[in-house]
């Protein structure tokens, strides 16, 4: 009988521990900071996120930490705490600083950095879109608000064409 219990106490462990492996965690910005958009950032590169930070402090080099939620199975979202305590200065620091992504965001098809109060950045988002039975659904990415089409104009143009014909 203690045996037994000891089993289901350690498989009821190991269920509830994989719900950890998602980053499920309360979302907190920690000290007062901003996210500074500019043509090329924030942005994903494979493993990193690339994002400009500015904040008020008596010197530069204030600490922050990446922080992530998995919320489906293609979609996650991100965010920064500043670690580093408001400080009583009034110098302005802007910096640029690259966050390792853990695994678990390298291959999500959308990704969002969530700012404080509300803002929202779309890094990395896959739509697919259904188009004539003559060819297969096409998709494009959408990066940094750019969309970059990939071969719709294939369908497009194969479409007008036959209608000329």
């Amino acid at each position: 009988m203690k045996h037994s219990m000891f089993v289901m106490i350690g498989i009821f462990g190991i269920f509830t521990g994989c719900v950890s492996d998602y980053g499920e965690e309360p979302m907190s910005f920690g000290a007062t900071y901003g996210i500074i958009r500019t043509e090329t950032l924030p942005r994903i590169t494979s493993d990193s996120l690339l994002v400009r930070v500015a904040y008020s402090g008596c010197s530069g080099g204030h600490s922050f930490a990446l922080h992530h939620r998995v919320v489906d199975l293609a979609t996650a979202e991100m965010w920064l705490t500043k670690t580093t305590s408001d400080q009583m200065c009034e110098a302005y620091f802007e910096e640029t600083r690259a966050f390792s992504l853990p695994e678990v965001l390298r291959n999500r098809k959308h990704l969002i950095l969530l700012t404080r109060g509300g803002g929202r950045f779309v890094l990395r988002a896959t739509m697919h879109y259904q188009d004539s039975l003559r060819f297969a659904p096409q998709a494009f990415r959408v990066e940094n608000d750019t969309v970059k089409l990939t071969d719709i104009y294939i369908d497009c143009y194969g479409q007008s064409y036959q209608r000329i014909q």
